[in-house]
């Protein structure tokens, strides 16, 4: 039982920190293409 909740546990964190990981990608994305179109524009 205890395994379980612990592996359950350790599913919930990887894919809350894959989640931020893309987001703040994402967000990196968007400010790079906001930067090129400052630049270009």
């Amino acid at each position: 039982m205890r395994l379980l909740y612990h592996s359950l546990l350790v599913l919930i964190v990887f894919s809350w920190t894959k989640a931020e990981m893309t987001t703040i990608r994402g967000e990196q994305a968007n400010t790079a293409v906001l930067n090129l179109t400052a630049v270009a524009g």
